[in-house]
């Protein structure tokens, strides 16, 4: 075990800014309050990080509460790498669906490299309801690679986004029906810079929230 918390992010519409979806993040108790994987993982855990998402989300809904909207939930190369890992992760993944089974896009990570990718692609597309192509313009998530799956989602940096190599894969993503998320939205001006793509992520809309795996929502809004 990693001693991880699970946090939901919301991914809003940037015009309504309602709630479309939410992903499912990692965040660890630190010094200066939560902090992300990276600041607390040691090489070798991610494809434990990666399952106990899954066990948190299962005991999310198993004590009552229920995530209608989709969710985003992240895999690492380490998961995908690994015969073992990979079969131990579908696992997981199938005892959350059977709580009660939720709309999911699983983004596979900028370190995954085209043989992994092409090898797991049929069994993660069985597995959801879209794969979403993570940080746009990082290490492997290159335009080439958007061109080379049929991905349903790509998600792209606030920062990046008038850089032109974001700006081409923006405009094949609008011409093949590929939806988009700007990431890292952080301000208002962040926010209006990125107001022609729908769906937006960001502290702007929401931090990353904690929740309590043993705690009904629900339960509470009922009685």
């Amino acid at each position: 075990m990693t001693g991880s918390l699970l946090a939901l992010q919301p991914i809003v519409c940037g015009k309504s800014r309602s709630h479309r979806a939410y992903e499912a993040l990692a965040r660890f108790p630190g010094p200066r309050g939560l902090q992300g994987p990276y600041e607390s993982l040691r090489e070798g855990e991610w494809a434990t990080l990666d399952r106990e998402i899954l066990d948190h989300l299962r005991d999310w809904t198993r004590v009552g509460n229920r995530r209608l909207a989709p969710l985003f939930i992240n895999l690492s190369a380490e998961t995908l790498a690994n015969d073992v890992e990979f079969d131990a992760w579908m696992d997981a993944f199938r005892s959350f669906q059977a709580e009660v089974p939720t709309p999911v896009t699983l983004e596979v990570s900028e370190f995954v490299d085209d043989d992994l990718l092409d090898r797991r692609w049929p069994t993660l597309a069985a597995l959801s309801d879209g794969i979403a192509l993570d940080d746009f313009g990082a290490r492997y998530a290159s335009l080439e690679r958007l061109k080379g799956y049929p991905w349903a989602i790509c998600k792209f940096e606030c920062s990046s986004i008038h850089a032109p190599a974001t700006r081409e894969a923006m405009s094949y993503c609008h011409q093949r029906g590929i939806r988009q998320v700007i990431e890292r939205i952080e301000t208002a001006a962040d926010a209006a810079r990125a107001s022609g793509v729908d769906l937006h992520q960001g502290y702007f809309y929401g931090r990353p929230q904690a929740v309590a795996t043993d705690f009904s929502i629900r339960k509470v809004e009922m009685a």
